[in-house]
């Protein structure tokens, strides 16, 4: 989920320089790799905390399916995975997600053109994920037998429904194929500035 806010942040970033007529530089791959180390990292430590013996953390074990869910009856376990856990992995990055999608619409930041179909898809795509790992994490507390499976189920597919309604953008697609096809994603030919074109570097990027 951390993930997906980075990349919605960084797409309404680009939409207020839009929006004022501004240049938009997208971030640097340094600090896209800095960006994701730090929030894998965070994951594996979040991940983690399932292995320290303290008895108000919740222990992911046989009896619970392999999921570290607080034990019921256990209130300092309660208390950790409803005011820390599940606020800090999930709730957090939801509600600012939902900030930034509240204030693309209040602002009309998505432009009147052609591309205005695939960007609202491209964030109905990260919404969606979004909202769908957390309701499947809430229900799979809540609820229990095959309503829980079916919760299982679709919070495991998340990396995989991603995927597949991203290669619904053209471009994305067309870079997906080209990478299985073991091809150059960056245009074959830059025009030079003697061909009486400027190219910069956000031109031709895919």
């Amino acid at each position: 989920l951390w993930m997906a806010f980075a990349v919605f942040y960084q797409l309404h970033k680009m939409l207020v320089a839009a929006r004022k007529a501004r240049r938009h530089y997208p971030p640097s791959l340094r600090r896209i790799t800095i960006e994701s180390i730090s929030i894998h990292s965070f994951s594996a430590i979040m991940a983690s905390l399932t292995l320290i013996p303290l008895d108000w953390i919740p222990r992911a074990t046989a009896s619970t399916g392999c999921e570290s869910f607080p034990d019921v009856e256990h209130k300092g376990q309660l208390i950790f995975y409803w005011s820390f856990f599940l606020p800090i992995t999930s709730l957090i990055p939801t509600i600012l997600v939902t900030g930034f999608s509240i204030d693309v619409w209040w602002k009309k930041l998505l432009p009147v053109n052609g591309k205005t179909r695939e960007l609202i898809f491209y964030f109905s795509r990260l919404l969606a994920v979004i909202y769908m790992v957390t309701i499947a994490v809430i229900i799979s507390f809540f609820f229990h037998s095959w309503v829980q499976s079916i919760a299982f189920v679709a919070f495991n597919l998340t990396g995989f429904f991603q995927v597949c309604l991203a290669l619904f953008k053209k471009d994305v697609r067309k870079a997906w194929i080209r990478m299985w096809k073991c091809q150059n994603t960056v245009e074959d030919k830059v025009p030079s500035s003697s061909d009486g074109e400027s190219v910069s570097n956000a031109d031709i990027m895919v």
